[in-house]
């Protein structure tokens, strides 16, 4: 299998991931080509599909920019001599019906998708208490790293609570690294040394605020 990776943490971490697991089971990687994530009209890149093609590896996996993959997926249809003709396999980044619109439908049946296995039961979980939360209108928890974002906006909330403001980094920080969840658990919690009353009721008004806000922002993301 040969690897056609943006250069952007996410997308070369998928690439080291798949690399990995497909050695595990003994699979060899022929080729892992990397290219600038953001999109450039002068990039050769239908140079890096050609390196990428090389062997005539069994599969491509392609893990780019959405548009920056209609441009490889595109140069692949326009290619002539030496063509890749094995199975390609498509990341989660290219999860968007403008693949086909592109491309078309046609050459881009047969093509795989690979998106993380995460945990099921604690997505399922997730799935059900947004729907029985929101309801169905307020947005579609299945799109990619929905769960994750929802965790990360209270993770914040509760940090900035703990911390007592969202605009320093150094008291902000040290809150947000003790945060914890433990399986299972619907809140997070905070180990730090018991405060005084006063402070405890403080920080509970500010907490409920955060977490309110935190609430009507996740909403609003899950709609885009």
């Amino acid at each position: 299998m040969a690897i056609l990776e943006g250069e952007n943490p996410y997308t070369l971490g998928c690439g080291a991931a798949a690399a990995a697991y497909f050695q595990q089971y003994g699979g060899t990687i022929t080729a892992t080509v990397q290219f600038p994530y953001a999109p450039d009209p002068n990039y050769p890149y239908s140079t890096d599909l050609a390196t990428a093609s090389v062997g005539a590896p069994d599969a491509i996996y392609l893990v780019p920019h959405p548009s920056v993959g209609i441009t490889f997926l595109k140069a692949w249809t326009a290619a002539g001599a030496g063509k890749f003709a094995g199975q390609w396999y498509l990341n989660e980044t290219l999860r968007t019906s403008a693949i086909p619109n592109n491309v078309g439908v046609t050459l881009t049946n047969g093509m795989r998708g690979v998106c993380p296995a995460g945990n099921a039961a604690g997505y399922s979980a997730m799935l059900a208490a947004f729907t029985a939360a929101y309801g169905t209108t307020s947005g579609d928890p299945t799109i990619p790293r929905v769960a994750e974002n929802y965790d990360a906006v209270y993770l914040m909330a509760l940090a900035i609570a703990q911390a007592g403001t969202s605009t320093d980094v150094a008291p902000f920080g040290s809150p947000c690294a003790r945060l914890r969840i433990r399986p299972g658990s619907r809140l997070a919690r905070v180990s730090s040394p018991e405060p005084s009353r006063s402070s405890r009721q403080a920080r509970t008004s500010t907490m409920k605020a955060q977490v309110a806000l935190a609430t009507s922002t996740t909403k609003a993301t899950s709609t885009r």
